[in-house]
C-alpha cells in the first residue's frame, strides 16, 4: 500500500492506493488486486456523470427501499484532489447496506412524538434513503427532506430548519448550524449520535447522546451515553430527569417561603425592639414538619409531568407572597402582642400558628395535582403538626390560645387568605410576568 485517502463527510468517500498488482490467496481463489487507486464511497459523489446516468435507476430503486449504496471504483489515474476523481473510474462492484431496524424503535419514536417531540433527522446518507428508513422505523409525520450537498455556505439555515424535517448528505459543521438554527428558532434540542462527525453538534446541543458503540469522540463530547446501545432507554432517562426536575421545584417552593419570611423577621427584628418571636424548638417543629419531611418525600415521588420553562418564576411566584404574607402578618401579630401585653410563650404559640398555617397551605399547593402520594404526603405533615400540638405542647414551649384566641386565629386566618391572593396577584403581574428565563 502506497497511500491511504481518510474518509471526508464532505466529499464521502475514502480510499486506498497500491504501488503494484497485489495477489490475495484463500483456499478456494487468488484474487488479484490491479495497482493503482481503489476508492470506495457514495455513487452520487464517485461516479462522473455518465456513469450517474447509466446506474441512475438501479441506484434510485435501492435508495427508494432503504438499501445504503457503496460502490467500488478502480483508476490508475492520480488523485490530486478529493473533490474531482478522475473521469476513468473503473466500476467494480456495489455493496448493498440493509439497515436493521430495532425491536423498540417504532415505540420510543411514538413515545416522543406524543410528548410533542418534534423529531429531526440530520444524516451523511442519501436523503432518499433516510427518509425510506424513517418510515420503516414508524417515523411516518416527516415528510420533507433536502440534500444538504446542494445547499451552498451561505443559505439561511433559520429558515431551513422551519421547512424541512430531514437533512441528508449533511457534513459535520452543516449539522452544527442546523442545530444551532434550532435553538435560534426557539427549541431545546437534544441530539443523538455515535460518530465523530456529530461532536461539532453535541458541543452545542442543549443535551446530547451518545451510544456505547459510537466512538470515542462522540462519548467523551456526550452528556449522556446509552451504555446498552439502544435508544429506547431514552424513555426512562426522559422520565427520570423529569421526576428530578419536577420534583426539585415542589420542594423549592417549600424551602424558598420559608427562607423569605425567615430571612425578612431576621432583618426586621434588628430594629424593633422585642425578641425574636420564635424559640428555636418551635423553628424544628416548622422546618420539619412542613418543609424538611414532606418535602424529602415529594422528592422521591414519581413524576412525569413534562418539564417547563421559567423555573425561578414558576417557584417564586408561590414562595415570594407567602413569604411576604407570613412576614407581615406576623408583624401584625407582633404588634397586637405590645399593644395588650400578651405574655410571650402565648404570643409565640400564636406566631408559630400563622407561619403553620402558611407552610401548610404552600404545601397544599406544591402538592397538586393530588394523587394517592401528594394527598398522602400532605396529610402525613398536618399529622406531625397536629401531634406536637396536642400531645407535646410543653417540649414546643406552646399555650393553649382559648375561645379568644380562636376567634383571634380566624380573623389572622382571613388577613392571611386576603393577603395571599393580593401578593400572589400583584407580584405575577407586576414582577415574575417579566421574569423569562428556563
Amino acid at each position: 500500500i502506497e497511500k491511504h485517502y481518510s474518509f471526508s463527510s464532505q466529499y464521502k468517500w475514502s480510499g486506498v492506493k497500491f504501488s503494484k498488482d497485489v495477489v490475495i490467496k484463500s483456499d478456494s481463489t487468488n484474487s488479484n488486486h490491479r495497482a493503482g487507486n481503489w476508492i470506495f464511497g457514495a455513487p452520487e459523489f464517485v461516479l462522473s456523470k455518465e456513469q450517474l446516468q447509466k446506474f441512475q435507476k438501479y441506484i434510485d430503486r435501492k435508495t427508494a427501499a432503504g438499501t445504503r449504496l457503496l460502490v467500488v471504483a478502480q483508476t490508475n489515474t492520480d488523485i490530486t484532489h478529493a473533490a474531482k476523481l478522475p473521469q476513468d473510474l473503473n466500476i467494480i462492484c456495489f455493496f448493498e447496506i440493509e439497515e436493521t431496524i430495532r425491536e423498540h424503535a417504532k415505540a420510543t419514536f411514538d413515545y416522543f412524538a406524543k410528548q410533542d417531540v418534534n423529531l429531526i433527522i440530520i444524516s451523511g446518507d442519501n436523503p432518499v434513503t433516510v427518509k425510506s428508513i424513517a418510515n420503516k422505523a414508524g417515523i411516518s409525520q416527516l415528510d420533507k427532506a433536502i440534500d444538504m450537498s446542494q445547499i451552498s455556505d451561505d443559505e439561511d439555515y433559520y429558515k431551513l430548519v422551519k421547512e424541512y424535517q430531514m437533512f441528508g448528505r449533511v457534513t459535520p459543521f452543516q449539522k452544527q448550524k442546523l442545530i444551532k438554527a434550532l435553538q435560534d428558532n426557539g427549541h431545546v434540542v437534544g441530539m443523538a449520535g455515535d460518530g465523530i462527525n456529530d461532536v461539532p453538534a453535541f458541543k452545542i446541543a442543549d443535551c446530547s447522546v451518545a451510544i456505547a458503540s459510537g466512538s470515542d469522540a462522540a462519548k467523551a463530547s456526550a452528556d449522556i451515553v446509552l451504555s446498552n446501545n439502544d435508544l429506547s432507554e431514552m424513555i426512562p432517562t426522559v422520565c427520570e430527569g423529569r421526576r428530578i426536575i419536577n420534583n426539585i421545584e415542589r420542594a423549592a417552593v417549600l424551602f424558598l417561603t420559608k427562607t423569605t419570611y425567615m430571612s425578612l423577621l431576621a432583618f426586621l427584628f434588628i430594629f424593633i425592639d422585642q425578641r425574636f418571636p420564635l424559640f428555636p424548638i418551635q423553628m424544628t417543629l416548622l422546618g420539619s414538619g412542613t418543609i424538611g419531611i414532606p418535602g424529602f418525600f415529594l422528592s422521591l415521588m414519581p413524576n412525569n409531568r413534562r418539564v417547563e420553562k421559567n423555573f425561578l418564576k414558576r417557584t417564586m411566584s408561590t414562595a415570594f407572597p407567602a413569604g411576604v404574607t407570613a412576614t407581615i402578618v406576623v408583624l401584625l401579630h407582633q404588634f397586637n402582642v405590645q399593644r395588650i401585653s400578651m405574655p410571650i410563650e402565648l404570643g409565640s404559640t400564636i406566631t408559630l400558628y400563622i407561619l403553620l398555617l402558611i407552610s401548610l397551605s404552600v404545601l397544599w399547593l406544591a402538592c397538586r395535582p393530588f394523587n394517592k402520594y401528594t394527598i398522602s404526603i400532605w396529610l402525613f405533615s398536618l399529622s406531625i403538626v397536629l401531634i406536637a400540638i396536642f400531645f407535646f405542647p410543653d417540649l414546643f414551649f406552646l399555650q393553649r390560645i382559648g375561645i379568644n384566641g380562636i376567634k383571634y386565629m380566624l380573623v389572622l386566618l382571613g388577613i392571611i387568605l386576603i393577603l395571599f391572593y393580593s401578593m400572589r396577584k400583584i407580584s405575577n403581574k407586576f414582577i415574575f410576568s417579566k421574569i423569562n428565563q428556563t
